[in-house]
């Protein structure tokens, strides 16, 4: 990133090699305000959105249990937005409508608009609507409109 003399005075800093060292220094901060955050949520005991749903993920898996009982206490479940599930969210959705103690028909309803999935730099993943529709036997409705922003979207669903 250092000019060779023949484009400007040798050894001076390209503009880009500036802005990469702009880029440089703003993730160092990201890194230090992260690490801040998570110091801070320990020390007062204090969770994140990510920790609810990595607890919720982990206990279901590891606890049949206490899966069992949330499946009892949820049986008919909606999941709007669907198209801006991250992994976890959809693990904790799997978790809760596939029944391993008792396998019947699930109740499970999710509506989405794979034109409208927003949360990508959050791990959502348009993938997660195609991945339901290989895993699941489901009526599938098209909607060509909605009365909400004159758009199409999709209701998947898996219904006992």
């Amino acid at each position: 990133y250092l000019r060779d003399g023949k484009y400007g005075v040798a050894g001076e800093m390209k503009p880009e090699g500036t802005k990469q060292l702009e880029r440089l220094a703003k993730g160092e901060e990201a890194i230090r305000l992260i690490e801040a955050y998570r110091k801070l949520k320990d020390e007062r005991g204090l969770y994140g959105y990510t920790d609810v749903l990595r607890i919720a993920v982990d206990g279901m898996a590891n606890d049949a249990g206490l899966r069992a009982d949330l499946q009892e206490q949820y049986q008919y479940v909606i999941a709007d937005e669907f198209q801006d599930f991250n992994g976890a969210q959809y693990q904790v959705l799997d978790n809760l409508t596939r029944y391993v103690l008792a396998p019947h028909d699930t109740n499970l309803c999710i509506v989405g608009d794979d034109d409208q999935a927003i949360y990508r730099f959050q791990g959502a993943s348009i993938s997660n609507m195609m991945h339901f529709l290989n895993q699941w036997e489901f009526g599938f409705y098209f909607f060509p409109s909605n009365y909400y922003n004159k758009r199409t979207f999709w209701i998947l669903h898996c219904m006992g």
